[in-house]
């Protein structure tokens, strides 16, 4: 019986087109380059994954919070490990659906502009908590074939113990995006994807309210008035139609608007 790394690396290899047949080394990393893509709430941790070789290029100090291992001692196989059992086989589906969508439905200039998410529990030093999985392909080669991407998981627990089990593919750079998709559906992409309602500032917004900032410091941050921010909260509470910061958050996350 295949562990279960070995089903995530047999859904990879199914796709010829999907990995560069050369790896290149790691460029210049500056993870605050990336922040504006991504949602980082409370505990997180990031790592790049050189798809060629089947390592990791880096792994950021984070982890030895969350699991009492040390970056050099991180591995893919180590983390796909952490995986709730009873989410192993959502990962694999949503992995065969997201090389689905890399390889045949958008071309290779767009590979390095779409943002994979989906949640799994992955379990920690304080128990199984759910993550929110993101991920970006940082470095292709001609035919958008990857070669490192990075990824992100972000505790949200806090927020909410309940996985929807969907997965959304986030359009960066003005792309169109593919909001909740069902990955057990044969006809996933055959659905229209639900248009995400609130604005750039609203999530901006968002962002800070998640990561326990107060509307004046929020405002002080965004060089705007106390009053505007808590506009955009009561639009967005309204929008998604709850009574809390909290319960926004977690509707945002399981709709894959952040």
């Amino acid at each position: 019986m295949k562990n279960s790394s070995d089903l995530i690396y047999a859904v990879w290899d199914a796709q010829k087109n999907l990995i560069s047949g050369k790896s290149n080394p790691l460029k210049e990393f500056n993870f605050d380059d990336f922040v504006p893509s991504f949602f980082c709430p409370a505990a997180y941790y990031y790592y790049v994954v050189d798809f060629p070789n089947r390592k990791l290029d880096l792994v950021s100090p984070h982890v030895n919070t969350l699991y009492g291992i040390e970056p050099s001692n991180f591995s893919i196989e180590t983390l796909i490990g952490k995986i709730h059992p009873d989410d192993i086989a959502f990962m694999v589906k949503s992995e065969e659906r997201a090389v689905d969508f890399l390889v045949n439905r958008i071309s290779p200039e767009q590979v390095v502009k779409y943002k994979m998410c989906y949640c799994f529990r992955l379990k920690t030093i304080y128990g199984y908590r759910l993550f929110f999985h993101q991920a970006l392909a940082i470095s292709t080669n001609a035919n958008g074939e990857l070669d490192k991407v990075l990824g992100i998981h972000s505790d949200i627990s806090h927020l909410s113990e309940i996985n929807n089990y969907k997965i959304s593919f986030v359009g960066l750079q003005g792309e169109p995006s593919f909001f909740e998709l069902d990955v057990f559906s044969d006809t996933m992409f055959q659905t229209p994807s639900s248009v995400n309602p609130f604005t750039e500032r609203e999530l901006e917004i968002l962002s800070f309210f998640a990561k326990g900032y107060t509307a004046k410091e929020i405002a002080t941050l965004l060089l705007i008035s106390d009053e505007t921010v808590k506009t955009h909260r009561k639009n967005m509470l309204m929008k998604a139609g709850v009574e809390k910061i909290t319960e926004l958050v977690s509707f945002c996350i399981r709709k894959g608007y952040i």
